[in-house]
């Protein structure tokens, strides 16, 4: 599993350089992130290599910012090796509530970060067919 973090930030130009801006400020790096528009707001999902630092230097910016557990996973950099997970989760019934990339530096796979309906549910599933879960000092 590992530590994401989730903000809501107003869906307005310069929020986003804002919110990592102040992250860079304090040398903490992004490895991964996904923003999605939702009414008013948008819903930015991040993985960083220094979890708490960031939450805390979010917060401090007066944002809405969560910790939240996702499942994270390594995939090789080659056509077609996301599709055994994704073969997985629908041979299970697991619906996937979001998905997108994260990066290692010096690493020649590809990390990916996923969640679904039922966290614990989806990670069984993955466990059973062999597919390795990242823990969060591994980001």
């Amino acid at each position: 599993m590992v530590d994401e973090i989730l903000v809501e930030l107003e869906n307005t130009p310069g929020s986003l350089i804002r919110a990592t801006q102040a992250l860079e400020d304090e040398g903490v790096d992004i490895r991964g992130l996904n923003v999605s528009q939702g009414s008013g707001l948008s819903q930015v999902r991040m993985v960083v290599d220094k979890t708490d630092q960031a939450l805390q230097i979010l917060q401090g910016q007066g944002l809405e910012a969560q910790l939240t557990k996702a499942i994270g996973i390594w995939v090789e950099d080659e056509p077609g090796s996301l599709n055994p997970l994704l073969e997985a989760f629908a041979e299970a019934q697991e619906n996937i509530q979001f998905i997108y990339p994260f990066f290692k530096k010096g690493g020649g796979n590809i990390g990916v970060v996923i969640n679904a309906d039922d966290i614990d549910s989806a990670k069984q599933v993955l466990q059973g067919k062999g597919i390795s879960i990242i823990a969060d000092g591994d980001i």
